[in-house]
């Protein structure tokens, strides 16, 4: 890992037999190495991909790294202002929980209304809320604005404990670690969280959780 999450150095035996290798990204050539005795190479952020593969010639071996995130989607409800959220399971799908029933949990993601006019629910009042900045222990979450497939760079500069009120199209870099602001390459992980709706009552969000911890490639 590179750069802060945002490149990756590959490495791999030499080859017996080898005369080369052919490096691809999602099918596509990415380059050719014609000395067999070269076993590394630097992908950097401009070539984010979900499948690496190292493809040696001259021999039938063949390398592959998946880098796909998880895709899945969720409903939150608000239930009650700020009693609606999320946490991300090893697998790195969410689950829904409710915070006035289950005070157990304190989830990762908290879907917060800040609405709260007798008149009816604003759907343009709804965000994104670290519900465990407080916590001693746990993940920490930080927010930033998602433009494209690298996920900006951790420092609190450009991450938040919030984020602005949630319109549909909307696509939010999410950064869970153990220390929020303190990147660790071996435990931070970076999800993708796209609003697909704002209701009434309820936020549909489709997620893209980064498995490769402390990558910051998030594609959908």
């Amino acid at each position: 890992m590179k750069d802060q999450g945002a490149s990756l150095m590959l490495m791999w035996d030499v080859a017996e037999n080898g005369t080369g290798y052919v490096i691809y990204a999602d099918d596509n050539v990415l380059d050719t190495i014609t000395d067999p005795e070269i076993t590394e190479y630097y992908l950097d952020s401009t070539h984010v991909c979900k499948v690496v593969r190292v493809i040696a010639l001259g021999s039938d071996l063949t390398g592959t790294l998946d880098l796909t995130p998880v895709y899945d989607t969720v409903t939150l409800y608000e239930y009650d202002a700020g009693a609606s959220g999320l946490v991300f399971d090893a697998g790195g799908h969410p689950t829904v929980y409710n915070a006035k029933t289950d005070s157990s949990s304190r989830g990762q993601i908290q879907l917060v209304l800040m609405d709260t006019l007798a008149d009816g629910v604003d759907p343009a009042s709804f965000r994104l809320v670290s519900p465990n900045e407080a916590l001693i222990s746990g993940k920490k979450t930080g927010f930033a604005p998602l433009g494209g497939p690298l996920a900006p760079p951790p420092n609190d500069s450009l991450y938040a404990t919030h984020t602005d009120y949630l319109a549909s199209g909307q696509a939010w870099a999410v950064w869970l670690g153990d220390n929020l602001f303190t990147y660790d390459l071996k435990n931070d992980n970076f999800v993708g969280v796209g609003v697909v709706s704002v209701g009434d009552s309820s936020a549909v969000l489709a997620t893209a959780y980064q498995l490769f911890n402390g990558l910051r490639w998030i594609t959908w």
